[in-house]
């Protein structure tokens, strides 16, 4: 052979070898499917209360369950077995009443966290006597931004709504973060918001409050890919909470949950998750607020996270049909897909006790239903 042509040949076989190398590299590693937990008991407990709202939510605090009902602004402390204990709070100026409607609920330490829905934060002792309120602060550098190049921490927005496949949690970290999503919207930036061309390319998509500064003081985060080149208003919804002060963020119009670094960095640091095959991911992009219909939610949707820290769990709740609200929850052990089941209607898991996990819930004003979810794991 040629010495030319010899030459030409290992260049070829070099340039091949370096692209497998880099192929390789760049290949994600979302984990693997093993299904090692099944559903072993199920029981549905029923709350009786004069009156509630749909936009309730429950949490599990050691043996004792608590529906927070925003619109009433109560906090209800029930048993195991559904019976109402006491109810808390209520509007108003009292020491022992909240100031304004929360929409969303933390624990940091032995205190009860309460977010509003005009930058409101509100800190409650173990058995709700008001500590303090203040605003959290947005950095503002000019009324109005103009574009990309202007898209800062002053730009974004916490934009709280209703939804009632939420838990509403609000994840705090042990430095005292409150970690929340953020958005622009065309109120703040008309030319570049979450309604426009491009957005879900380059803009944040979590927020850090301090709660000992009072500010958002930083943002942080990328859509994934799925996102990219679309407008998906009706999907912009995040889900967050932590594992060891590490961030675990889920996305409504992504299979992926991405995981974060701790305070500081806050840098992304991998994404894993599987996808459940009869979510349809053809989503209408975002026309306006006026023509965008909501059908686009019968295509299905991930929403709610919780983490089990005594048994190294990740729950991922998702919605197949939304007239229904079918759907079902992922289980992951660190990357690994260990367990899922089907569900109906909200199935939000928010905690564990005593062998047993709990889900939030039933929430049917027009029923007169009011009501948790218990269930266990086992081994298979």
């Amino acid at each position: 052979m040629k010495k030319s042509n010899l030459f030409h040949l290992l260049l070829i076989l070099t340039v091949f070898i370096n692209a497998c190398q880099n192929r390789k590299e760049q290949e994600l590693d979302f984990g693997s499917i093993s299904m090692e937990y099944q559903l072993a008991e199920m029981d549905t407990v029923y709350v009786q209360l004069p009156s509630f709202s749909e936009n309730g939510f429950f949490r599990i605090e050691n043996e004792w369950v608590y529906y927070f009902d925003p619109i009433f602004s109560s906090a209800n402390k029930i048993s195991q077995n559904g019976e109402v204990l006491k109810t808390y709070l209520g509007l108003g100026d009292s020491p022992s009443e909240i100031r304004q409607e929360f929409v969303w609920h933390g624990r940091l330490g032995s205190k009860h966290i309460f977010m509003g829905r005009a930058s409101d934060i509100h800190v409650f002792t173990d058995e709700f006597e008001r500590e303090e309120d203040f605003m959290y602060v947005v950095p503002r550098t000019k009324e109005r931004y103009d574009g990309k190049k202007e898209v800062e921490v002053g730009t974004y927005d916490m934009d709280i709504v209703f939804n009632v496949l939420t838990s509403k949690n609000l994840s705090i970290d042990r430095n005292q973060n409150i970690y929340v999503p953020v958005r622009i919207l065309p109120r703040v930036n008309p030319s570049y918001n979450l309604a426009t061309d491009g957005y879900y390319n380059d803009a944040a998509s979590i927020g850090r409050i301090n709660i000992n500064s009072g500010k958002l003081e930083t943002v942080f985060g990328n859509f994934p890919s799925e996102y990219r080149d679309h407008r998906w208003e009706h999907y912009d919804d995040r889900f967050i909470t932590l594992k060891a002060d590490s961030i675990f963020v889920g996305y409504k119009g992504s299979f992926k949950i991405q995981v974060y670094s701790p305070f500081p960095e806050n840098d992304l640091i991998y994404e894993f998750g599987q996808k459940e095959a009869t979510i349809n991911s053809e989503i209408k992009n975002f026309i306006s607020f006026e023509e965008t219909p909501y059908d686009s939610f019968k295509n299905g949707f991930y929403s709610h996270l919780y983490y089990d820290s005594m048994n190294n769990l990740m729950f991922r709740s998702f919605i197949t049909d939304r007239e229904s609200n079918k759907g079902g929850v992922q289980i992951y052990r660190n990357k690994d897909l260990v367990a899922q089941f089907n569900t109906v209607h909200k199935f939000n898991v928010i905690g564990y006790h005593n062998g047993f996990y709990y889900a939030d819930g039933i929430l049917n004003e027009e029923e007169d239903q009011l009501g948790f979810y218990k269930f266990k794991l086992n081994i298979k």
